[in-house]
């Protein structure tokens, strides 16, 4: 195709020689001409990306995010084929949608240069909250994690600051038990225990909470009492079927064994009551029959 038909249809050359930075107003039909006559050298496109792009545009609003649509000296495009293809749904609409389009891109530079890190919702969160940490952010992943959903980078951060000030007494709690142990018991599942002392705190059990942490302390220090509650808990968790779990698994099986324990708590505050929980009755869809396990999974912070 000559010069001046790609000039008829898109208002810029993509085979420029020349390293070039313009902006232009691209519609959904010019899209769609990129994708099918100067797409000859991307990577292969994931569906699912697009369709995040078009809900997100859909569902908020098409971002100005400074990213350019860059082609190389061959004429190929090598950036925002998944948003050029999701502009492409909007055919019909009369839409434009605003770039930076830069061409004489060199076509080697993506297999010797090193890509940039790619941006994490971790980053979003603590990029637009300084006072945020990072051990923060991972009970809050696991905090939405437990109640079945997963943080992406638009709802991070609406997510953290809906959790932030439970969050931060949440690891209030939790630490005081670290710190009572000296950091030598259950700390390969800090974010869960976090997460689960936020959902006491929010709950109105943080004394419970509290205790029921003291009592499992009470079974790893010298001075220590034992109770039948934590004596229990710790020694199911002490099984070689357990021990040989992998991590994550373990992970969630010690936060559920934290939810019923805090059940038997708000039974008899003494501890001395039997921890009757093994495998079969420790399942998700068992425990969402009743309890804090339940309550935990559709709590949301206090207001």
């Amino acid at each position: 195709m000559s010069k001046e038909t790609v000039k008829t249809i898109l208002p810029f050359d993509p085979c420029c020689q020349e390293y070039t930075v313009s902006i232009y107003d691209i519609t959904p039909e010019q899209a769609e001409y990129i994708l099918i006559n100067h797409n000859e050298e991307n990577r292969r496109q994931s569906q699912s990306q697009v369709n995040k792009i078009y809900n997100s545009i859909e569902r908020d609003k098409f971002y100005q995010d400074g990213q350019p649509i860059t082609f190389n000296t061959n004429g190929n495009l090598t950036e925002k084929q998944h948003t050029l293809k999701a502009i492409v749904k909007f055919k019909g609409t009369g839409k434009t949608f605003r770039f930076v389009v830069v061409t004489g891109v060199e076509p080697d530079c993506f297999s010797k240069t090193h890509p940039a890190k790619n941006r994490t919702p971790k980053d979003e969160v603590l990029r637009r909250d300084a006072e945020a940490t990072s051990s923060q952010y991972v009970i809050l992943s696991d905090i939405v994690s437990r109640q079945g959903k997963s943080l992406r980078q638009d709802n991070c951060y609406d997510h953290w600051m809906k959790w932030k000030k439970s969050i931060i007494k949440g690891q209030q709690i939790a630490d005081e038990f670290f710190e009572s142990t000296n950091k030598e018991c259950f700390t390969f599942a800090q974010k869960a225990v976090g997460a689960w002392a936020t959902f006491a705190y929010i709950s109105g059990n943080e004394e419970e909470a509290i205790s029921l942490l003291e009592l499992i302390a009470g079974e790893f220090l010298s001075d220590g009492e034992s109770t039948t509650l934590s004596k229990g808990m710790v020694d199911y968790f002490g099984t070689q079927k357990v021990n040989h779990m992998a991590n994550a698994p373990r992970i969630t099986l010690w936060y559920r064994m934290l939810c019923v324990g805090l059940d038997k708590m708000l039974e008899r505050d003494d501890g001395m009551i039997e921890f009757d929980y093994d495998e079969d009755s420790l399942t998700h869809d068992n425990l969402m029959k009743s309890g804090r396990y339940r309550k935990f999974y559709s709590i949301t912070p206090k207001k």
